[in-house]
């Protein structure tokens, strides 16, 4: 396969998967805890929503960078390299937002 291929596998695996995932979200069931009286259900089902879009972030990204290291390995260029850090910028923040306690107070 070609350098291209591998690069433009590696920009679109996120944006493929964030897409699907926030499809998913749009047209799933997500209406039915609407009233007041279900508000803890509503809150229960929004952190399942924020955490199935970190999933999908993770996934992407970590499929982005696969294609990127196989697309360096088959011709280093300046693309490529792109393609690895704009894939691993959103795991190194989401892994300092997790260690540092930003986002989850556990």
């Amino acid at each position: 396969m070609s350098n291209k291929f591998y690069t433009s596998l590696a920009f679109l695996s996120p944006v493929v998967i964030i897409l699907l995932a926030v499809s998913y979200l749009a047209f799933s069931n997500s209406t039915f805890w609407a009233t007041d009286s279900n508000s803890t259900a509503g809150a229960m089902m929004g952190f399942a929503e924020v955490i199935l879009l970190a999933i999908a972030v993770a996934i992407g990204c970590i499929s982005g960078i696969i294609f990127a290291i196989k697309s360096i390995y088959v011709s280093k260029s300046k693309l490529s390299i792109t393609a690895l850090i704009s894939n691993a910028i959103p795991l190194l923040l989401m892994s300092i937002f997790l260690t540092k306690g930003l986002i989850f107070e556990i």
